[in-house]
């Protein structure tokens, strides 16, 4: 169905009941007071337009849930056992428990006023029941909080009004706590038009997300903006996605700052995603008194990832068409690296995959004397043995420099690489160390710096180079690799 077509009959939809675990909750939503509790719709088919604030989380005893989550790890996917809090959720229950006999399909919930989540008190009430590692054998596997929630399938979730998530537990908590704006299930379609912002202290162990899913076919777009600003947390990303055939797309802002591994846009199976708007992201080291759990290999901060695996057969193209900035902010630890994209590869992968940067990839680090390696696009492999990471350049933006220098690097990579440019045209900019007519190495052991050895190069002498701007002459020594820019004089 035409996505305006789709969105037209939303809007058209009557607003029908729901019922919540406790019938006053939904009452007192629906007549504009503020309520400490939680909407559950459970029938199928609705649609439910939330016009009132809601906030969840102040009291202990706000209705939560015991529900069953699929994650990917190592060996693939896993069920886990979690224990959920929801402003609006749309799932079946049984009790304080999921119903995992059917489940609510085909719902549409609507956010035009504000939800607002705090965690303090609800972690201090399960405190004892979350695994830990001291504790492994505890009921649960992580605290969650959501503002949305659908658990059935066919699904949309519009946020049009605000969305808060205040981490403002006790930050030595030592078992994990998650956040979500919007989440849900499989053929499904999440929109922000709105604002979903992370707050608080939060912990070393907490996470976060803006808007997930680990299920195939499901559409995420982001109009509106997207705010992470939490001093502490393990993993923070805008929009995760790990299922297959999904499209990731923002068209808005995601601006991000915090301690922990810090992630714009990901995507995972034959996935498309695309970065129309803004993703401005800055990672600050821990306060004083705390530390990262942290390995060295997840100390990274990226506006886009892909993760290529087996179960990849057509990959579509990763591209940014607006804007990327990426900082490392006073962060004296040396494993910090930094990448406008980001590409991994979890198991064996032959599918090609094509990169296009027709936007703008920016790259700064401040306040350390370490010289952190960053780069536009980083690629990564966690498989043993030299099966290599195979990739096509298309379009790309980007300033005229030393790309040798460990802090500005195009492409980078610690694996085999099969790196093919014979499809690349490179539109130069003037760098801002580049004074006029300055000449510059293009060679592609320095577009494509691989420690490793292990990469290899092909349609090298296909590749396209021209000036980004008009003001410029760009004179291209095809011999001798190399490249400078002069302005133009009237």
């Amino acid at each position: 169905m035409p996505y305006l077509l789709l969105w037209l009959i939303v809007l058209a939809a009557p607003l029908v009941s729901c019922s919540s675990v406790r019938n006053q909750r939904v009452a007192a939503v629906q007549s504009s007071q503020q309520t400490s509790g939680g909407v559950v719709i459970d029938k199928s088919g609705q649609t439910y337009v939330n016009q009132h604030k809601i906030v969840v989380g102040l009291n202990a005893d706000d209705f939560s849930y015991r529900r069953v989550t699929t994650i990917i790890k190592g060996k693939g996917r896993e069920l886990e056992v979690v224990r959920d809090c929801s402003a609006i959720a749309a799932i079946r229950l049984n009790g304080d428990m999921q119903d995992t006999s059917s489940k609510v399909n085909n719902v549409t919930i609507i956010n035009r006023d504000t939800i607002e989540i705090h965690t303090k008190a609800m972690v201090e009430k399960y405190r004892h029941e979350i695994k830990n590692q001291a504790n492994p054998d505890r009921p649960y596997q992580y605290l969650r909080f959501l503002g949305m929630m659908s658990e059935g399938e066919g699904n949309m979730l519009v946020n049009e009004g605000v969305i808060i998530i205040v981490f403002d537990h006790d930050p030595s908590a030592d078992f994990r706590v998650y956040g979500f704006g919007l989440c849900g299930n499989a053929n499904s379609t999440f929109i922000n038009r709105g604002l979903i912002k992370f707050g608080g202290m939060g912990s070393p162990l907490t996470r976060m997300r803006g808007m997930g899913s680990m299920a195939d076919n499901v559409s995420f777009i982001n109009e509106g903006t997207i705010n992470i600003d939490v001093q502490m947390s393990e993993d923070a990303r805008m929009i995760t996605s790990g299922g297959e055939y999904n499209e990731i797309i923002n068209n808005g802002t995601m601006l991000g700052r915090s301690s922990g591994t810090l992630l714009g846009m990901t995507r995972y199976g034959d996935s498309h995603i695309v970065n129309n708007g803004t993703i401005d992201l800055s990672v600050v080291k821990m306060p004083d008194g705390y530390k990262s759990i942290l390995a060295g290999s997840e100390k990274f901060v990226c506006g886009m990832m892909e993760l290529m695996s087996s179960k990849c057969t057509h990959i579509p193209p990763m591209g940014n068409k607006g804007v990327i900035n990426i900082t490392l902010d006073g962060l004296d630890d040396t494993d910090w690296t930094g990448y406008g994209m980001y590409v991994g590869m979890v198991s064996p992968c032959r599918t090609n995959m094509s990169v296009n940067n027709d936007g703008t990839i920016g790259l700064a680090q401040r306040g350390s004397n370490v010289k952190h390696q960053m780069a536009e696009m980083g690629i990564f492999s966690r498989v043993m043995g030299d099966s290599p990471i195979s990739i096509t350049i298309g379009n790309w933006r980007t300033h005229l420099r030393d790309f040798k220098k460990k802090e500005e690097h195009l492409f980078v990579s610690n694996c085999a690489v099969k790196m093919d440019f014979s499809k690349a045209n490179v539109h130069l900019l003037q760098g801002k160390d580049g004074a006029d007519g300055k000449v510059w190495s293009v060679s592609p052991d320095v577009l494509l710096t691989n420690p490793s050895g292990k990469s290899t190069v092909e349609g090298y002498e296909k590749i396209g180079f021209a000036a980004a701007l008009d003001g410029f002459n760009m004179n291209w020594k095809k011999a001798d690799k190399t490249i400078s820019l002069t302005k133009k004089t009237n």
